[in-house]
């Protein structure tokens, strides 16, 4: 039996100002975790002080969040601290180029949702706890989504804000065929 890495990307459109929030909360969780491992706080210490700061997020965007940052954290253990939203941006901000408004538009405009690969689907999106926005999918990439979503392979799910009310949504998996 063959995998295959299916990876779709899609263009989004949301108004929802919930949203906004949600992907400003899972990225500043990030943050949050990211610096608490440089301090050498325990991974569990971590989700548990994320859990306690961010109230807005379910513990399936928590941990998430804080993997994130763990991964984040080993990559550059040794290394100067990471600059979110990338060291040019900040620059940018440092020499008065963009505001802080921008600064932050751009870094807090994201959400990664990975799929735990003994499960089915994404856990973090079927909670019963779970927000729901509307959001428009081109008719084009609908089946191939809607048929990636409910065939029962773990996925993966990014979201990155790309202008306002516009969103860049990328799923993958692995299938067998």
């Amino acid at each position: 039996m063959q995998r295959n890495n299916v990876i779709i990307h899609v263009e989004l459109h949301s108004a929802s100002r919930e949203l906004v929030h949600l992907l400003a909360d899972w990225s500043s969780c990030v943050r949050f975790a990211y610096a608490l491992f440089r301090e050498g706080k325990s991974f569990r210490s971590i989700q548990f002080a994320a859990k306690e700061k961010y109230v807005t997020l379910n513990h399936r965007y928590i941990l998430p969040a804080v993997k994130d940052a763990h991964r984040k954290h080993k990559r550059t253990e040794d290394q100067v601290p990471i600059i979110f939203g990338g060291k040019e941006l900040y620059a940018k901000f440092c020499a008065g180029e963009i505001s802080v408004k921008e600064w932050r538009f751009i870094r807090d405009g994201m959400m990664f949702v990975r799929a735990d690969l003994t499960k089915t689907g994404n856990s973090g999106f079927l909670d019963k706890d779970i927000r729901t926005f509307p959001l428009s999918v081109p008719v084009s990439l609908a089946t191939r989504l809607t048929g990636l979503l409910t065939s029962g392979a773990p996925y993966n799910v990014r979201i990155h804000r790309k202008e306002i009310n516009k969103y860049k949504g990328t799923v993958d998996c692995e299938t067998n065929d």
